[in-house]
């Protein structure tokens, strides 16, 4: 096991730290996502949740209206 270059009392930090780093979206991010129909839809992220299972959501206003939440994976910037 090894250790950490941080004092103990900031190791909670380093490991949310960690988490906080693995978000690619932040709220007011342009995004683009393919909806099923094969069609290109640009929108704002409204905010982003993450499951219990560490699965990303992005929630997503569209331009052309509605709300729609989406894994993180199937959403690229816009």
């Amino acid at each position: 096991m090894t250790q950490s270059p941080f004092p103990q009392h900031l190791w909670l930090i380093e490991k949310f730290q960690t988490i906080w780093l693995m978000n690619v979206f932040n709220a007011g991010s342009r995004v683009s996502f393919y909806d099923s129909t094969g069609r290109l839809v640009n929108g704002t992220v409204q905010s982003i949740t993450r499951t219990s299972d560490g699965a990303q959501l992005v929630l997503i206003k569209r331009d052309n209206g509605g709300t729609v939440t989406l894994p993180s994976a199937s959403v690229f910037q816009a």
